[in-house]
């Protein structure tokens, strides 16, 4: 965070900010339910465990998915040009 002071004018405030901001959208919904299938996927595959989504599941994940990169600043996603971030 500390690399990224200064660019676009942002502080270190700006930044903390945004810090605890950053994946608060995941604990509300449209987000919440997708992250926690996701959080299940990951940690399977990270075990290796074997696990398949519950029918109509990966579909609500990536639209959780796509919800949280449009609507996070920090996702280039969210902009219409990558260059207008910060």
């Amino acid at each position: 965070m500390i690399a990224m002071t200064g660019f676009k004018d942002l502080t270190i405030e700006d930044l903390t900010k945004r810090g605890e901001l950053h994946d608060l959208s995941k604990y509300s919904e449209p987000e919440i339910e997708g992250y926690i299938w996701l959080t299940w996927w990951h940690r399977c595959r990270t075990y290796n465990i074997e696990f398949t989504y519950p029918e109509g599941i990966k579909s609500q994940v990536e639209k959780a998915c796509e919800h949280h990169l449009h609507s996070n600043l920090h996702h280039p996603e969210s902009h219409n040009n990558s260059n207008d971030m910060g």
